[in-house]
């Protein structure tokens, strides 16, 4: 079966979610080719062209992030996402004129809302959970005209009403085949320095009240072997000529015992690779672990630290307390290794005595990288579309992306935008500013 994937993406990372859809792909048989929406973004000529080339039977939408575009942002060194909607629109009216192939779209941002994308899109079917398995049975059941209804994981669609059936963990990691990194530009991302991304584990025990880990990932940790991990990386170094990896595991150190082994597994293998993470939590980063880190050969951690409020960590349920923060920073400013923070702004019960106690904070910090700024929650678990055990549904009258950031209704409006205001002075912020929610009123 000839198979195209399209990789969704509008921001500089690497197409991980798509490489391993397609290199499930290549493993069961299929012809396989990518067409990449970051270096061919708005060239339609290309993509018909790759149409005509690859002449589809399936084309697999991976939709890596839910982003959406804030018009006038005020800040100079704000960031701005934009609105996929229109282009993955465009693409598959494009598919529709050009060929008979079925479309299916999964990936992260799908799972937050699967069926709102199959209207909004005009297809008829999703995969939500981890697609390495249930994507090639989708093909499957396709060349051999099973019910589709009962791959686990599938979303259909059929008039106003929605199909769904739940999704199976991959119990095994090691089975996942490699990425096909091999099927995209290498040349593009290593030209803008983006690591390349691989995953050691998945699962999150955590349940943080905005976070879909659980619903896409499972709550238990499954962690590939190590000697699969190595080979991960070679791998990737063959096909791509770079030796920058990007971990891209939720709480890449949790649990603790997993990093650090992975830390002595690359120290001892010699890998020659330098690799980062930009889900570090604040919990067990010890000066010795980071001691770790850096003779494994980590060049850069991102700390999701969210909120210094004790009182915002427990609405959060982040798991973690202030004096992990600090134990957190204070290690990993003695280790030299450069790192950043993540900030959300606004959950609930957020109020600007505890934002002003965040801030302090940060500012007693001066070794931070980075410190990315977003303001507003996205995704409380009110806003998910969380699918229920198999059944068939009737749609819901939602409008996807809208209405789904959240500001705390406590924080007054104006007070928060001459906040606002004053983080633009800082070089090394970037804040995001995204459209609040009807229930922010003040």
């Amino acid at each position: 079966m000839n198979v195209l994937i399209i990789s969704a993406n509008s921001l500089p990372m690497s197409p991980v979610g798509a490489a391993y859809i397609a290199g499930s792909a290549l493993e069961a048989g299929h012809r396989v080719a990518v067409f990449d929406c970051l270096p061919d973004q708005g060239d339609d000529s290309r993509f018909i062209a790759c149409l005509k080339q690859c002449k589809p039977d399936v084309v697999g939408l991976s939709i890596p992030l839910v982003t959406c575009s804030i018009p006038g942002n005020p800040l100079q060194n704000s960031v701005v996402f934009t609105d996929i909607r229109p282009m993955l629109k465009r693409l598959v009216t494009i598919v529709k004129q050009q060929t008979d192939a079925l479309v299916v779209a999964g990936g992260g941002g799908f799972n937050y809302f699967p069926s709102d994308w199959l209207f909004c899109l005009d297809i008829d079917f999703g995969l939500v959970g981890e697609c390495e398995s249930s994507f090639p049975a989708f093909l499957d059941a396709c060349i051999h005209e099973k019910a589709l209804r009962r791959i686990p994981g599938i979303v259909i669609r059929s008039g106003e009403n929605v199909y769904t059936r739940p999704w199976q963990e991959m119990k095994t990691l090691d089975a996942i085949p490699m990425p096909a990194y091999q099927l995209f530009d290498s040349a593009f991302y290593n030209r803008l320095n983006v690591p390349w991304g691989m995953v050691t584990k998945r699962g999150c025990s955590f349940g943080c009240t905005y976070c879909s880990s659980c619903f896409a990932n499972g709550k238990e940790y499954r962690i590939k072997s190590y000697d699969r991990i190595l080979a991960e990386i070679l791998n990737i170094k063959a096909h791509t000529g770079a030796a920058d990896i990007n971990f891209c595991d939720t709480s890449f150190n949790c649990p603790i015992t997993h990093a650090k082994t992975l830390c002595r597994t690359l120290a001892d293998a010699q890998t020659d690779v330098q690799w980062r993470s930009g889900t570090f939590k604040p919990l067990g980063i010890s000066r010795e672990f980071c001691s770790m880190l850096k003779t494994s050969g980590c060049t850069f951690t991102g700390l999701s630290i969210e909120t210094a409020s004790a009182r915002l960590l427990a609405n959060m349920n982040r798991g973690y307390r202030k004096d992990d923060i600090r134990s957190a920073l204070e290690s990993l400013a003695a280790s030299g290794i450069a790192h950043g923070i993540s900030l959300i702004l606004g959950g609930p019960g957020e109020t600007m005595a505890s934002i002003r106690e965040t801030f302090d904070l940060v500012a007693s910090y001066p070794d931070i990288t980075a410190v990315w700024v977003n303001i507003g929650v996205f995704g409380l678990k009110r806003h998910m579309q969380m699918l229920p055990p198999e059944s068939t549904t009737t749609r819901k009258q939602t409008r996807l992306f809208q209405d789904a950031f959240y500001i705390s209704p406590e924080l007054d409006r104006d007070e928060l935008e001459d906040f606002i205001e004053t983080l633009g002075e800082h070089k090394n912020f970037l804040v995001q500013i995204n459209k609040p929610w009807p229930g922010y009123t003040s």
